[in-house]
């Protein structure tokens, strides 16, 4: 159902990164099935971090925003991570997921 998801960054500064995704669905959805999720994290094998959820939203063109606030970029020296869950769903039943990891980086 959901064989991957593409990641672009809209923008990514100190205070907001913002990243859009497109879901890899294949075969596509069914009426009434939606894609909902979420981007949660960051987490840090070599720091303790306090993780946050953020929703994903839906874009007019059947994309999905994610809205990072007081984003975690990683560098060599203290890598970062985000999990990034997908759930196919038609009303409460899940249909299908997809989860992966990323990595923020600074511009």
């Amino acid at each position: 159902m959901i064989n991957g998801v593409h990641i672009a960054s809209r923008t990514a500064d100190q205070t907001l990164a913002v990243l859009e995704l497109t879901p890899v669905i294949d075969p596509p959805l069914g009426d009434g099935m939606v894609v909902v999720g979420a981007v949660r994290g960051p987490y840090s094998e070599r720091s303790h971090t306090l993780p946050a959820e953020f929703p994903l939203a839906d874009a007019d063109d059947g994309k999905l925003v994610a809205r990072i606030v007081d984003p975690c970029y990683a560098t060599d020296d203290l890598p970062m991570e985000y999990v990034v869950e997908l759930y196919a769903k038609q009303g409460a039943e899940t249909l299908g997921e997809y989860k992966t990891r990323v990595t923020l980086r600074a511009k």
